[in-house]
């Protein structure tokens, strides 16, 4: 008997990745981007709270070697982010020379007008309104800073900084002698985190910004029988 072998080939066809429009591009950058600030934020979380560990001695080597993990690790991610990031805008900052072609079609010269003697030059009635348009100044009113808040150190302090991250990850936290300095990102960020920390039972205070601070004078050789009217309108004179 003979044996007979059909031999069927299959021709693979490369299926070109679908192209992303711009704006799918810039969503996939802002997607990336938000990421990188998400772990940043929490590894100089991780980072303040290893501060705050070693700081004030106590029984915790095992928390601590957590977060020391926890922020390596984080590390390695924000670090392949921003590779990813840097690899998309230089593709996308690559020139098609298909898309950029210089047109040989030379513009045609328009016809100048020719002076008309019939032509009377007549003065602008609407050139003041022009004027004093042009005289107004764009005035931008600065936004208001928002005002840190001081939380003194206590025993559950930590509990309280990792719920705080969780729910706004956005607010920074600095150690500052004895007390955790929050800052928030905007007025209703700071509202809430007062009130979480007020529900929580947590000694804070508000602090103005230095910006916003009244000025302090100060004036010597000034006899004790000067009367204050005096000496609050001498300057303002």
């Amino acid at each position: 008997m003979e044996n007979h072998s059909d031999d069927h080939s299959v021709i693979m066809e490369e299926i070109d990745p679908p192209t992303l429009t711009d704006e799918q591009k810039c969503t996939n950058l802002q997607s990336i981007d938000k990421q990188i600030r998400i772990f940043t934020a929490r590894k100089d979380y991780i980072t303040e709270m290893l501060n705050i560990e070693k700081s004030i001695p106590g029984p915790t080597t095992e928390t601590t070697q957590k977060m020391e993990a926890e922020a390596a690790s984080l590390d390695v991610e924000i670090k392949a982010l921003e590779a990813k990031l840097t690899a998309k805008i230089i593709k996308n900052n690559k020139l098609d020379d298909k898309e950029f072609k210089v047109s040989r079609e030379t513009l045609k010269s328009s016809s100048v007008l020719k002076d008309d003697p019939k032509i009377t030059a007549t003065n602008n009635k609407f050139a003041a309104f022009d004027t004093a348009n042009n005289d107004f100044e764009d005035v931008t009113l600065a936004a208001p800073k928002i005002k840190p808040i001081m939380m003194k150190l206590f025993p559950e302090s930590n509990l309280i900084l990792q719920e705080l991250h969780r729910i706004h990850p956005t607010a920074t936290n600095t150690h500052v002698g004895g007390y955790i300095k929050i800052q928030a990102e905007n007025a209703d960020h700071h509202r809430k985190i007062t009130n979480f920390l007020t529900s929580k039972k947590a000694q804070y205070y508000v602090t103005d910004p230095l910006a916003n601070r009244p000025l302090k004078l100060v004036i010597k050789g000034l006899l004790a029988s000067t009367d204050p009217k005096e000496i609050k309108n001498d300057p303002i004179s």
